[in-house]
């Protein structure tokens, strides 16, 4: 206890001046007390998207959180966009007009990206909200290039008869806080990739390997986010028949406190 106070009384002297990025990944966690267990990310998001459902679109911002400015939102996704084309032109990335599975699809967003800057003519998009599905079937209900499908690619049984040229995960895989299920993932990537394909992923890959954030249900903290170091990432990507291909990290702007964003590129290599 007299540790948590020194804590609190350094971050309340020194905390103008540290990096948010510090506060959020290494000061915060270590204030939360309580027995941990990983959230129900399905019930998680339906929670979140259910509140507004019939009053307004599903957006971009709403899939970060239900207070998130929608033109803060804007800048987060287009500082990703970037990064994600700075990343796959450093590989070489060519396929044209690619097949994409889209894991956590929200609000659409990924699948119009690839659609408008790559071309692609073929996607899937995935999503274990409910709300996201149907929204979502809304939208692309006459457009014949998108699939819907409602499923947890972490699940021990998902399986979809196709492989793709990409997958993309941006905001997702940090919301698996589970080692053992993130890996369970990363193995289903590489059985639905093409020789050749990438899987880009959107999240924080520095020194550490945390939960980060949290909810407080009774005696229970319920983790929402865990990012993992980049060791932890190649450890485990050895594992799945994929290689790291590169990473990337995002230029945030100064004064705007976006969510993780930074790019891990996998590749799925010749054998």
């Amino acid at each position: 206890m007299a540790e948590k106070r020194s804590l609190i009384k350094t971050v309340v002297r020194y905390g103008p001046w540290l990096p948010w990025s510090f506060l959020r990944h290494c000061v915060y966690p270590t204030l939360v007390r309580g027995r941990r267990a990983p959230m129900d990310a399905a019930a998680f998001f339906d929670s979140q998207y259910k509140e507004t459902a019939g009053k307004q679109e599903l957006s971009d911002a709403l899939t970060i959180s239900k207070t998130f400015d929608p033109n803060h939102a804007r800048l987060h996704y287009n500082s990703i966009e970037r990064s994600i084309i700075k990343s796959l032109a450093r590989i070489d990335f060519k396929s044209p007009n690619p097949s994409v599975l889209d894991i956590g699809s929200g609000s659409g967003h990924w699948i119009d990206f690839y659609q408008s800057c790559y071309g692609s003519t073929r996607s899937v998009g995935v999503d274990l909200s409910r709300y996201s599905i149907d929204a979502l079937q809304k939208k692309y209900q006459n457009d014949g290039r998108v699939a819907l499908v409602l499923a947890d690619v972490s699940s021990a049984d998902f399986s979809l008869d196709e492989r793709f040229d990409i997958i993309s995960a941006i905001g997702v895989m940090f919301h698996i806080v589970s080692d053992e299920k993130c890996i369970r993932a990363l193995k289903t990537f590489s059985e639905h990739l093409k020789v050749g394909g990438v899987a880009i992923i959107g999240g924080q890959f520095g020194w550490i390997t945390r939960d980060v954030f949290f909810l407080k249900r009774g005696d229970t903290v319920e983790v929402t986010k865990r990012i993992r170091s980049r060791k932890w990432w190649r450890t485990a990507v050895e594992r799945t028949g994929l290689e790291v291909a590169c990473f990337q990290k995002t230029k945030n702007e100064r004064g705007v406190l976006f969510p993780e964003n930074n790019i891990l590129i996998l590749r799925k290599p010749e054998k």
